[in-house]
C-alpha cells in the first residue's frame, strides 16, 4: 500500500514543477511584452525628437541661419583654412562653432556677434 502513496507524492512534485514552469513562461511572456511596449515608446518619442531636429536644422539651414564650413568661410569672405585656424583655440580668436565628426558647424547669429565683439585695425 505504501507504493501507491510513493506515487502520488512524486507526482505531486511533478505537478508543482509543472505550475512553476507555467508560472515562470508567463511571467518572462509579460516581462518580454511590457519591454516592447517600453522600447516602442522610446522609440516614437525618440523618433519625434530627431524629426523636430531635423526641422529645426532644416528650417534654418534655407534661411542660412546654420552654415558649414565653406559657406561661413564665403560669408566671412575668408578661405576655409583661415577660417578654421580662426576658429582654434590657439589663435585666441574663438570664432563660436560646433564640430561634429569632421563637420564644422557655425550659426549666422554667432558669427555676426563675434564680429560686433572683435574690432578689426586693418592697415592696407
Amino acid at each position: 500500500m505504501k507504493y501507491p502513496e510513493d506515487l502520488r507524492k512524486k507526482e505531486l512534485i511533478i505537478m508543482d514543477k509543472n505550475k512553476i514552469y507555467l508560472l515562470g513562461a508567463v511571467i518572462l511572456s509579460i516581462s518580454i511584452f511590457a519591454s516592447s511596449i517600453i522600447i516602442s515608446t522610446s522609440f516614437n518619442h525618440l523618433s519625434a525628437s530627431i524629426k523636430s531636429f531635423e526641422h529645426i536644422l532644416l528650417n534654418q539651414k534655407e534661411e542660412k541661419n546654420v552654415m558649414t564650413l565653406d559657406e561661413a568661410a564665403d560669408y566671412l569672405h575668408i578661405s576655409t583654412e583661415t577660417l578654421k585656424y580662426m576658429s582654434n583655440e590657439i589663435s585666441g580668436l574663438q570664432i563660436p562653432y560646433l564640430k561634429v565628426d569632421d563637420q564644422y558647424i557655425f550659426t549666422k547669429q554667432g558669427l555676426d556677434k563675434w564680429l560686433e565683439s572683435n574690432h578689426w585695425d586693418l592697415d592696407y
